[in-house]
């Protein structure tokens, strides 16, 4: 995938102020208060950088698409990045169960294996309609990790290292192909 896009990216019309969306509840304590200045104080690079971005972000409307960083990134609508991202869990969640024998599953967990099938059927079905499919290409790479590894486990477990060390290779394949398209994170990377 040749960029990044941005998660819950919203038109401009419909973007909040800043000050609407961190509003807070109730005013912090004056130790917070000073904590948080020392820290602000602390990192004025880092905040400012942030800021940078979230102009940059703030300021695309959907399908458009800048450099933030040296990185392509275009702005997808929320619809789609909440599809996204519950095709993402749920694919954690059902690799997870599913390389499980179903006889040591709870009841709670066999359902989920449904439940998770169920919400990547529809995340696919908003990503086919939005036309966006290619946003999927990072979360299948990362099952397709998931997987590598646990045959590598079982290849270890059974001391066959042929097959250990080709699934090694599927490995480090998919966490190149994900840190080219800064998606570590879904393999627990930085």
């Amino acid at each position: 995938m040749a960029t990044t896009d941005l998660i819950g990216a919203q038109k401009r019309a419909e973007r909040p102020t800043p000050l609407s969306v961190f509003r807070p509840t109730a005013p912090l304590p004056t130790p917070a208060v000073d904590a948080l200045r020392k820290l602000e104080s602390a990192f004025p690079a880092a905040l400012a950088e942030q800021h940078r971005i979230e102009r940059a972000a703030c300021s695309l409307r959907v399908g458009e698409s800048t450099v933030i960083n040296g990185t392509p990134v275009t702005a997808v609508s929320l619809e789609v990045a909440e599809a996204l991202t519950r095709y993402e869990v749920a694919t954690a969640r059902y690799d997870e169960l599913i390389v499980r024998p179903a006889s040591s599953l709870s009841p709670a967990e066999f359902d989920a294996v449904g439940t998770a099938q169920q919400t990547i059927a529809e995340s696919l079905g908003v990503l086919a309609d939005a036309d966006r499919l290619d946003l999927i290409e990072p979360a299948e790479t990362a099952a397709r990790y998931r997987q590598a590894s646990a045959h590598c486990r079982h290849f270890a477990a059974c001391a066959d290292f042929d097959g250990c060390l080709e699934a090694q290779d599927e490995m480090g394949h998919c966490r190149r192909q994900l840190e080219q398209a800064g998606r570590l994170d879904l393999i627990g990377g930085v």
